[in-house]
């Protein structure tokens, strides 16, 4: 019985232990390509990408269908979505707009910490008096969004709010927005519900830039030509987005190297100065990729498996 079972499992196995070789392999690729790529390291500029593309055009249509992908935007596309805040330590577009405490509310949460700093209650105490005060006092998404700022001290509660308002508002955008960019079940991961969430989010607006940007990052490694289309789109919208290089990825995803290296180096010019260092890194794993046959080869056979060939996390130097 046991050799039966053996011989029924060994192609399973056999498949099995193929994939796990190809993604160590990937793996032990990947840590050899970026070996010497000190991030903390100014490198030399590349060489001059061409003319940026302009960042404002008219207002146009909304428009339900995928992006097309395309070589590069002949003009952007405006769009009446939020003109997000960016964090100036890890350069991160926020689309949650900050929550607004009414100064009552706020006078309260004063007086409940100096019970706190007199040692009359305890640091969980005060934070349950917030918890209580803030849900008795901001509507539904603006608590969840003033949680997630907190997120630390709330975070069981924070999480489980989140699910519950999805539950009783799964149509709302803002509701949905605010349950992808600051947590549930998948909290800061590429799961299958994000990208569910997302695709509904981009049904109900096609040009919100922060849903395109998320959604390209979601599906870069199964879908890399629908990917490139709705990173271009967020780049047109909101020219922020284009440090990112999330373009130049897709193209690297699509096996579209030289296309990949330019856009990395469109990417590196309009790059603060603490991206750059990631940047540079980025055109450097794609110059080697170049002038190596047998990684091109490995990553077809990752690409085939739908393996992200690069990661889509961009460190920032400080």
């Amino acid at each position: 019985m046991l050799r039966q079972f053996s011989r029924t499992t060994q192609p399973q196995r056999r498949r099995w232990r193929e994939h796990a070789t190809l993604c160590f392999g990937l793996v032990l690729v990947s840590l050899w390509l970026c070996a010497g790529c000190q991030p903390t390291v100014q490198r030399t500029p590349p060489t001059q990408p061409p003319a940026d593309i302009a960042d404002t055009a008219p207002p146009a249509q909304a428009d339900s269908s995928p992006p097309a992908a395309v070589g590069e935007p002949a003009a952007p596309e405006t769009s009446q979505g939020p003109r997000f805040q960016q964090d100036p330590h890890t350069f991160s577009l926020t689309p949650l707009a900050p929550a607004v405490i009414p100064p009552a509310v706020k006078e309260r949460e004063r007086a409940s910490y100096q019970h706190y700093e007199a040692k009359e209650i305890s640091m969980d105490e005060h934070l349950e008096n917030m918890y209580q005060l803030y849900q008795e006092h901001l509507d539904g998404v603006t608590f969840a969004r003033e949680l997630a700022r907190r997120h630390g001290p709330y975070a069981r509660k924070y999480e489980s709010y989140l699910e519950k308002l999805l539950a009783e508002n799964p149509n709302d955008f803002e509701t949905l927005l605010t349950w992808v960019h600051a947590g549930g079940r998948e909290f800061d991961t590429y799961g299958q519900e994000k990208t569910a969430a997302l695709r509904r989010l981009y049904d109900m607006d096609p040009n919100h830039p922060y849903v395109l940007h998320e959604l390209a990052l979601c599906i870069i490694g199964t879908q890399p030509e629908e990917a490139l289309g709705y990173a271009q789109k967020a780049q047109q919208l909101e020219p922020r987005y284009r440090p990112y290089g999330v373009e130049g990825l897709c193209y690297f995803q699509l096996g579209d190297y030289q296309q990949a290296l330019e856009a990395f180096k469109r990417a590196y010019e309009v790059a603060p100065a603490l991206l750059k260092p990631a940047m540079s890194s980025r055109i450097d794993y794609v110059q080697r990729t170049l002038r190596s046959e047998t990684l091109q080869q490995t990553f077809e056979k990752a690409r085939a498996a739908g393996i992200p060939l690069m990661s889509r996390t961009i460190f920032v130097r400080h």
